[in-house]
């Protein structure tokens, strides 16, 4: 059985991955097969994360899918196709643009991890560069605006899930949470799961205190234990079992 932080977990390793060139040769068509390396690939990323974990969806092939508008009609037909996200969800976009080949299907498939207080969404992506274009790049952190090209979210068969929303975030560095409205609320979850922060509680300061608790929690997940608060450990706060 697969929990959402063992997904995320691998899609964390993976940060930083490229093509070959500008191919679309890359690790996750390798792995794929069916003669698809070289193609988009960032269902075939997603696709890895979940297998990896333990999660099989089959919904092309025992690995996955590659495709992303075969993606988005099998979750909407499993009944597990939602409009307001939770971590670890499949989120779908259509650009609306006058590249697609498919108007109003699928273009481009990642994970979302969180929502800003700015009315974005952060998300881990495969085959994304930094100009945000749906073909080419890495995997690699991406904020967008949650607008119009968000089509819906496929939410994995995980043995773990949350009742509600996550807090908004303040902060847009993902590598590390640094407001200290953003620490508060961390520490205070972290307060509710068991965690000592000693005589300053939830003081909204990352001091030494908070740093050896979230070494300790991104050991316990099987995260980079780095000390620093990235936006993976955050939302694991709420996320983790």
């Amino acid at each position: 059985m697969t929990n959402i932080n063992q997904v995320l977990q691998i899609a964390q390793q993976e940060l930083g991955v490229k093509e070959l060139g500008n191919s679309n040769i890359v690790k996750y068509g390798d792995w794929y097969g069916h003669d698809l390396n070289g193609q988009s690939w960032c269902a075939m990323f997603v696709s890895y994360c979940l297998s990896g974990a333990g999660l099989q969806t089959y919904i092309e092939t025992e690995k996955g899918f590659h495709y992303t508008p075969n993606g988005a009609k099998w979750f909407q037909e499993q009944k597990r196709w939602f409009k307001d996200p939770l971590p670890g969800d499949i989120v779908f976009f259509d650009w609306q643009n006058e590249t697609d080949l498919i108007p109003g299907a699928a273009n481009h498939v990642a994970f979302f991890i969180a929502k800003t207080k700015k009315g974005q969404i952060i998300t881990i992506d495969g085959n994304n560069p930094p100009d945000d274009k749906s073909n080419g790049g890495e995997v690699r952190y991406q904020i967008r605006p949650f607008d119009f090209t968000v089509m819906g979210f496929g939410r994995p068969a995980y043995t773990n899930t949350i009742a509600e929303p996550l807090p908004l975030l303040n902060g847009t560095n993902l590598f590390s949470l640094t407001t200290s409205e953003d620490i508060r609320v961390w520490q205070k979850r972290m307060i509710a799961r068991g965690y000592d922060f000693g005589t300053n509680s939830a003081d909204g300061v990352f001091g030494k205190r908070s740093k050896k608790v979230l070494e300790e929690f991104q050991q316990k997940l099987g995260f980079k234990v780095s000390g620093v608060l990235d936006v993976l450990s955050w939302q694991a706060a709420w996320t983790a079992i």
